[in-house]
């Protein structure tokens, strides 16, 4: 899968739990669906139906089609979108 995406026991130790548990997430599933490459790449802690998504990506838009691709998941009660937008140079 491209997405890398992480179902974590507890959001506060930062270590994943078996990748091999992350590729059936719906949210996974649902990153690595997106016609975008660059949201393929976002990483998604899962902790108790919170979100919490990561990355850099190169435009607002995509930003926000990400956290929209998440907050549709099943289980996800809430999003913590911490995606940066790469801003020109």
């Amino acid at each position: 899968m491209a997405s890398v995406a992480y179902l974590l026991d507890t959001p506060s130790y930062g270590e994943p739990l078996s990748e091999s548990l992350a590729e059936y997430s719906p949210a996974v599933i649902a990153l690595c669906e997106s016609p975008y490459a660059a949201i393929r790449r976002v990483r998604c802690y899962l902790h108790d139906g919170i979100a919490r998504l990561e990355g850099r990506l190169p435009t607002f838009h995509q930003k926000q089609l990400a956290q929209e691709i998440i907050r549709r998941t099943v289980g996800v009660k809430r999003v913590d979108n911490r995606i940066s937008v790469e801003t020109a140079a």
